[in-house]
């Protein structure tokens, strides 16, 4: 292995970390994966020693890599991607690379690729934007809040009732923004009652809102 991959403290950091990690010498040959990236092939870690990334001589099928590596290798510079579609037999798989190239003499030298197994996030992030689409088609105004009473998310009809932006919504206190403030001490200490379990819920529970233009509204809640 070569001199710039020997040192022991990093390689024993590479097999700690949730990444699977290839490291290619000059010739793009596998001079090291880690235990993740073996584990995750159901293969021991010296069956891909030797074997040419770019050749697919190492029994990985790397295609999704190639043309990442070679840019990186071109170019001398880090390239990274997201959420790089990976066929397989069983279903279609995504991944998240980092490829850094070595440089000896401003000449390549080897490439450190790290891979993750994005999947189940992006599958995740696609339920999640349906789910939200769904939110916002809705006649109802649905407002999530955090424990500290700060809105994660908003509706569409959320929003046109309040009259503001999303970006001008979410992340705010609702109480100390969206709630008169003649009645919004009482709705915070009971928000913080509930959240402790001292005070449950009602089944429907009415109260005003503040607009941006200035108006009240009564909502009922659930």
């Amino acid at each position: 292995m070569p001199n710039q991959y020997s040192n022991k403290a990093i390689l024993k950091i590479m097999e700690t970390i949730e990444e699977g990690v290839i490291i290619t010498g000059a010739n793009d040959e596998i001079v090291y994966v880690n235990r993740k990236l073996a584990k995750k092939e159901r293969k021991a870690k010296k069956d891909f020693l030797g074997g040419n990334l770019l050749k697919d001589t190492s029994g990985l099928d790397l295609k999704f890599l190639k043309p990442f590596y070679l840019d990186a290798k071109k170019n001398l510079k880090a390239v990274s991607a997201r959420s790089v579609s990976v066929p397989s037999n069983k279903k279609d798989t995504t991944r998240s690379l980092e490829l850094i190239p070595f440089k000896k003499n401003n000449n390549f030298d080897g490439m450190v690729c790290i891979v993750s197994d994005t999947t189940y996030l992006d599958t995740c992030r696609r339920q999640i934007a349906i789910s939200e689409n769904y939110l916002d088609i809705t006649a109802v105004i649905i407002v999530i809040l955090n424990k500290k009473g700060r809105v994660t998310f908003i509706n569409k009809k959320g929003r046109e009732l309040l009259g503001y932006a999303k970006k001008d919504i979410l992340g705010k206190n609702w109480f100390d923004n969206f709630i008169p403030k003649n009645i919004s001490k009482e709705l915070k200490t009971k928000f913080k009652s509930f959240i402790s379990g001292k005070w449950n819920f009602p089944e429907s529970f009415e109260n005003t809102v503040l607009a941006k233009n200035g108006d009240e509204k009564i909502i009922s809640w659930k």
